[in-house]
């Protein structure tokens, strides 16, 4: 196997474990330390951070933030994030201090979104931050959250529940 697929391999491990401990916001967790490693390995073998990001999102599309097209587009707009593009990431430090900060943003609800897969489908649809979700990732918002919420609401007034579903559900 060549030193690069080595690399790469690894990488993936440790993608994997840090994303399935969800180790990846502010805590400290052993995965971390193992996926910024394997990340730094990579980079200093000459792998461009853009594209390991988009291989690593290919893994676990929740977890990781992609910094290339769309979504880089979003991170770097005055209509998205606004962040200079000086200012993104160069190593394996500078990019889970990114997707921690960003991690943090999501939980506490200061970004429309839940998770990273919800930030590249909008960003893929060409959504500006203030237009918030992707259309699917809206639907499922409305239908598995907020509707059940209506229904409890107003159990037994069936249309006006279909009818607030429906205001929501319109663009």
């Amino acid at each position: 196997m060549a030193k690069g697929e080595e690399l790469l391999e690894a990488l993936g491990e440790a993608a994997c474990e840090v994303a399935d401990y969800h180790a990846l916001g502010m805590m400290p967790h052993p995965s971390r330390r193992a996926f910024v490693d394997a990340l730094q390995a990579a980079l200093d073998a000459g792998l461009p951070l853009a594209s390991l990001t988009e291989r690593l999102s290919a893994l676990r599309p929740d977890s990781f933030l992609v910094l290339s097209g769309p979504t880089l587009w979003l991170l770097t707009s005055a209509e998205g994030l606004g962040i200079a593009e000086d200012d993104l990431p160069e190593d394996a430090m500078e990019y889970l201090s990114l997707v921690a900060f960003l991690t943090q943003e999501m939980g506490e609800g200061r970004l429309p979104y839940h998770n990273f897969g919800e930030m590249s489908r909008a960003a893929a649809e060409g959504r500006t931050l203030a237009q918030g979700l992707a259309h699917a990732d809206r639907e499922r918002l409305v239908r598995t959250r907020i509707e059940p919420e209506l229904r409890h609401l107003w159990p037994r007034d069936d249309e006006r529940v279909c009818a607030e579903v429906k205001r929501l559900l319109r663009e």
